[in-house]
């Protein structure tokens, strides 16, 4: 009706779709970045146990400006990860693990179960306040152009804004350096997909033969 003000549309988000599924065409001119080395989901037994995808992992994500990952998080089962950035910018927020969260905007008592598991809290969006998360703990801040890549450790607290639309790739790895954060997070079920690292012998063969 006339004189009514306009309501604008959320910024789009499309977010953790596996090239390899959704466009494998395109995912042999993809190579990860040279400092994923020694990957274990590529080793026997952990490839024959994992989800297939896990092997070479490789998630696309497109978004338009303003848009926020929903939530503050820790990436799935203490593995680290890899993002590039293939168009425009995205800025990221990082906190260590042993930041402690915040009583303000973001609650860490109202957990939610995501789809990778009980290891993200609280959704944000382009209202929220993101340093109300941890107010004791200053974030890191990486900006993205295109052509850059991020590494983020097992464990650290992340989140993504987009600064301009963007089209970023991102993969998961774990080997020795990671591995006993790893373990523990199987042990506590902090994934809903425990069926890689679910069993404790089948952990302790992995400990065994290359831990």
């Amino acid at each position: 009706m006339a004189g009514e003000a306009s309501v604008e549309p959320p910024p789009y988000l499309v977010r953790n779709i596996w090239l390899r599924d959704e466009f494998p065409e395109l995912a042999a001119d993809v190579r990860v970045p040279s400092f994923v080395r020694d990957n274990w989901f590529e080793r026997w037994p952990v490839r024959m146990a994992c989800d297939r995808r896990w092997i070479r992992w490789m998630e696309f994500f497109v978004g338009g400006g303003g848009a926020r990952y929903p939530f503050i998080h820790q990436d799935i089962l203490g593995t680290h990860a890899w993002l590039a950035q293939v168009a425009g910018r995205k800025r990221y927020w990082m906190w260590s693990p042993n930041a402690r969260p915040g009583r303000g905007a973001l609650d860490p008592g109202d957990k939610e179960l995501v789809g990778y598991g009980r290891n993200g809290w609280n959704r944000v969006d382009g209202e929220t306040d993101l340093r109300s998360a941890f107010p004791d703990d200053e974030p890191g801040f990486a900006t993205l152009e295109p052509g850059d890549v991020i590494f983020i450790p097992s464990m650290w607290w992340h989140t993504v804004e987009t600064l301009q639309p963007s089209i970023n790739l991102s993969g998961n790895w774990f080997n020795k350096s990671n591995w006993p954060q790893v373990q523990r997070s199987a042990a506590m079920r902090l994934s809903s997909h425990p069926r890689a690292f679910g069993s404790h012998a089948y952990r302790q063969a992995i400990n065994y033969l290359y831990g």
